[in-house]
């Protein structure tokens, strides 16, 4: 049978006065979500005929669903190495001549003025991406939960150790890319230097990079092919992978990974740091191996904050936690809103949260739920739950429940509250949930959890639609 938009607002707004008289409540959220699979639908109904309801989701429902980003940018910290900054090394010329160096060889990690972006103008492309980010934009840090990328310009000066004139001018292009796998404590980084433009006469200019990924000998490194001095000319590029491995299985091993830039021109040498303690990009090439999740070991860059986003199939739970981070002051794992929810990892802990939110006898499964039982947000196994921020019983949460209504021919579930048990000051919401949805939510969430490696109090956003719109 094909319903039409109008005869489901129609009937929708029946079934509220119909609430409204028979309990005397005051219906603040009613979310119909068409756009997903009804709880029983009509035999009669051929496939395809949920289309027109699914085009009109969002004015039924008045929600908007948001997209979790697909990478994440770091804000660009630390400044130029003092290993032959300009700065530095300009202001030591006279203990470099006093040393007998005629020339000095320094870096600045930016882009060069003809180069750098111009409102209406498209910088002039040098090479093809040889990472995935190098398009998206230079000079900072971008990460997903399983690689960190980056395209940075550095550029080289010549100069003139007794005058402080500027002899030669290069401008490299360094981009790099580190991914890893979230079952295997193996991972490599693809790193590429492109000498894009030189101006610097010298019969020859090498390239080096050392890398370092632990102090000691729990990361595995090889040193091929940067662990020598290579020749590079304009228009050229030196590239190669490095492979790294967790050396242990226990526990879990941050790995802070640091780099040195080593570049010879006319026989003067000299470094630039990046990633290390008060460098360009200080501490952002960060990786995280451990075995505490499932039974695999395997690594992560543990920076990347996830997006846990509660799925079309479980849409009365979605609808529930959508409603509760709106209805919350303090909009719990509503990115752009509060802050994310972090994970408790110990049992002990989640059954703690549960006994005070859902186990502490003040919870009445509503009759019209089908298979009813105490939902809880933020969950148990967050470190958001009520529990943790005094909560002593379930009764002081925001208080919701689920009814399935007939409309049209077919049963959807309903998200109903109370709006005088909706405070915004509250601490948690609480909901009478079908069991499939609650489970479900569940099961994702522990799923998740093993794909992203959430460890104790790693932090996750949490996407179920919760809109800005009143």
């Amino acid at each position: 049978m094909e319903v039409k938009l109008t005869q489901i607002l129609n009937i929708a707004q029946e079934v509220v006065l119909n609430a409204r008289l028979r309990k005397m409540l005051t219906m603040v959220t009613v979310v119909i979500l068409t756009l997903f699979a009804p709880a029983t639908a009509s035999a009669n109904e051929p496939a395809g005929t949920a289309s027109e309801k699914t085009l009109h989701h969002s004015e039924i429902a008045q929600r908007k669903a948001s997209t979790a980003q697909e990478y994440r940018t770091l804000p660009v910290t630390g400044k130029n190495s003092g290993k032959s900054d300009c700065t530095e090394v300009r202001r030591n010329l006279k203990k470099l001549r006093e040393a007998g160096q005629k020339q000095a060889v320094c870096f600045e990690w930016k882009t060069p003025k003809n180069r750098a972006p111009r409102k209406g103008v498209t910088a002039p492309s040098v090479v093809d991406d040889a990472v995935w980010c190098t398009s998206i934009g230079k000079n900072q840090v971008y990460l997903t939960r399983n690689s960190i990328c980056s395209a940075h310009d550095v550029i080289m000066l010549v100069v003139d150790t007794a005058t402080d004139i500027i002899l030669g001018k290069a401008y490299g292009l360094l981009e790099q890319e580190i991914d890893t796998k979230n079952t295997s404590t193996e991972f490599s980084e693809y790193m590429k230097f492109t000498l894009v433009e030189s101006d610097v006469i010298a019969d020859l200019i090498t390239v080096r990079v050392e890398a370092t990924c632990s102090l000691d000998k729990s990361c595995k490194q090889d040193t091929e092919p940067w662990g020598t001095p290579r020749p590079i000319t304009v228009g050229t590029s030196i590239d190669g992978t490095w492979t790294r491995s967790w050396t242990d299985n226990t526990g879990n091993k941050p790995f802070l990974i640091t780099y040195d830039l080593v570049v010879e021109i006319a026989g003067s040498i000299a470094t630039t740091g990046w990633g290390g303690d008060k460098e360009q990009f200080d501490g952002q090439f960060y990786v995280r191996c451990d075995n505490e999740v499932s039974k695999y070991a395997g690594c992560v860059a543990p920076d990347f904050t996830p997006t846990f986003e509660i799925s079309d199939e479980y849409y009365a739970a979605r609808a529930f936690i959508g409603a509760t981070q709106e209805n919350m002051s303090t909009h719990p794992g509503w990115e752009n809103h509060g802050k994310p929810l972090h994970r408790e990892s110990s049992a002990e802990e989640e059954e703690d949260n549960r006994k005070v939110i859902c186990k502490d006898g003040s919870f009445t499964a509503n009759p019209d739920t089908p298979d009813a039982t105490c939902d809880e947000y933020p969950f148990a196994r967050s470190k958001e739950s009520g529990r943790n921020f005094g909560v002593t019983s379930g009764a002081e949460c925001q208080q919701y429940w689920v009814e399935a209504e007939m409309i049209g021919g077919q049963e959807y579930l309903i998200l109903f509250n109370n709006g005088d048990d909706v405070p915004a000051s509250a601490k948690c919401g609480r909901a009478s949930m079908p069991s499939s949805h609650n489970t479900g939510v569940g099961g994702e969430l522990g799923r998740k959890t093993v794909k992203w490696r959430l460890l104790e109090n790693d932090p996750y956003w949490v996407d179920a639609g919760a809109s800005d719109e009143s």
